[in-house]
């Protein structure tokens, strides 16, 4: 065989034996009834809970209105985290697309800059990673102040909210502090039960930029961004519910100066980490999720194409059914979990 011919033959090859190397890992979108369907974005170590239309309702019922939000095992970190473009809150999300370990919003219009938000989980690290990114369709610079709201409701996956001791209503309040450019949400203490131990929980929220104000406590809605006080059973719908029976959370807002270019995008991003072992731990997680966001977020989908492309199914006569093995291999993979020293 001459030599064009076998390279040749080599390229057939390889383009046949690794296709997933020539094209992205598929989306999938949805536009329809975003306010009532759920999502997950999960890592190892933790995972993000909310909706499709880009809120976090009060939801569930183990934990009566607290199994949504963004967890790091065994502990619940926030509630959610919300943003503001000036001085309008970011409206609910238009579409939803779920990727291969990450999902994205397209988001309205707000104050002249349209925006895109994605989230994911840095698999081994304890916490989570939303990007908002925001593009100035016009031709001259802009600076806006872009708000971030978060809820904290730091609690363990047990107790529950049934008739068991101790109970989900006898958890302890957070506290809510700025430290150096970071809301800290913190709860320590010991449950009211004789086998009950000493506890030290801690989250972080902060940004990979400095930002231009903060502060905690001072918003009538503890700080959910345009969502409201309604306080829920876990009998309504999720989407009617901002809290629930047992929240005992606090709230913060940081505010960040960012410039845009004509016809140029910038990303803000925001990560949520904590700790079931003080804030020593919680703070070295945040520096480490936030040392090259946009990295981590192309090693996470490098690394589920590669999870991905480990079996291959072919059913010519039902490619649904095809795609629907190859998702569930993605959830299997969001199914994961990685909890230390329990």
């Amino acid at each position: 065989m001459g030599l064009k011919r076998a390279v040749a033959a080599g390229i057939v090859l390889a383009a046949t034996l690794a296709p997933a190397a020539a094209q992205a890992a598929p989306e999938l979108s949805n536009t329809d009834r975003l306010q009532d369907r759920r999502y997950g974005a999960a890592g190892e170590r933790a995972r993000i809970i909310g909706f499709q239309d880009g809120r976090f309702y009060a939801n569930g019922w183990h934990i009566a209105g607290e199994m949504g939000g963004i967890w790091s095992e065994p502990i619940k970190l926030v509630d959610g985290v919300w943003f503001g473009i000036d001085d309008q809150w970011v409206g609910q999300a238009t579409e939803f697309t779920s990727g291969w370990g990450y999902v994205k919003f397209d988001l309205p219009t707000t104050d002249g800059i349209r925006l895109q938000r994605t989230d994911f989980a840095p698999d081994g690290r304890r916490g989570a990673l939303i990007g908002l990114k925001m593009t100035n369709p016009s031709g001259s610079d802009r600076t806006v102040t872009v708000k971030v709201d978060a809820h904290s409701e730091l609690l363990a996956e047990y107790p529950w909210s049934f008739g068991n001791v101790p109970n989900a209503s006898d958890q302890l309040p957070d506290t809510a502090t700025v430290e150096d450019g970071a809301l800290r949400f913190r709860e320590q203490g010991t449950l009211p039960h004789p086998n009950a131990t000493p506890h030290d929980y801690a989250a972080y929220v902060a940004s990979d930029r400095r930002p231009s104000a903060a502060e905690v406590n001072t918003a009538a809605n503890g700080h959910r961004g345009p969502q409201g006080t309604n306080v829920c059973t876990a009998q309504e719908p999720p989407s009617q519910c901002d809290d629930g029976p047992f929240g005992k959370g606090a709230g913060g807002q940081l505010r960040y100066r960012v410039t845009l270019d004509g016809h140029d995008s910038e990303t803000l991003w925001i990560a949520v980490t904590g700790s079931d072992k003080g804030p020593r731990e919680a703070r070295s997680e945040l520096r480490a999720a936030l040392r090259n966001p946009a990295k981590e977020l192309a090693a996470k989908v490098d690394a589920r194409e590669r999870a991905g492309a480990m079996t291959r199914l072919s059913l010519p006569g039902d490619r649904r059914l095809q795609q629907a093995v190859d998702w569930g291999k993605q959830n299997v993979l969001d199914l994961t979990r990685v909890s230390e020293d329990l």
